[in-house]
């Protein structure tokens, strides 16, 4: 049976189920957050092999959390794996402004420790052969 820990902080609980759901479908376990500041707490409490970490949410956003999960040596280990609303190949075609704001908000991710990111809606597999190469 697979062991591999991971925590989902985001603020929706669909999303936060129907990942939940798939993750466990693989055989990993799986914990939840619905905010930031909670989140830290739990990525704390059960220090998880990797975190999937929305980026918009109240109280803390993604971004401020992935900082302070770096900066404590406790966390500062954890992969972390940065959900996003937008960014893929649909978002270019529009025009340069979303691609433009979507690649600072994946480069600011970056600046403050995310190992990867993956874009909603999430597609299954993808999610689990990102999680298979920053866990391994």
């Amino acid at each position: 049976m697979n062991m591999t820990q991971i925590l989902i902080i985001d603020d929706n609980p669909t999303i936060v189920r129907i990942i939940e759901m798939a993750l466990q479908s693989y055989g990993y376990q799986v914990a939840s957050a619905n905010d930031g500041e909670t989140g830290l707490a739990r990525a704390k409490a059960l220090h998880p092999d990797l975190i999937i970490l929305d980026i918009m949410m109240p109280k803390m956003n993604g971004y401020e959390v992935c900082q302070a999960l770096r900066a404590d040596p406790e966390t500062a280990d954890i992969r972390v794996l940065m959900l996003t609303a937008k960014g893929g190949i649909d978002d270019q075609i529009p025009g340069a402004g979303t691609y433009v704001k979507n690649l600072r908000e994946r480069l600011h991710g970056f600046d403050v420790g995310a190992d990867d990111f993956i874009t909603k809606p999430v597609k299954f597999k993808e999610l689990k052969q990102r999680i298979d190469l920053l866990i391994q």
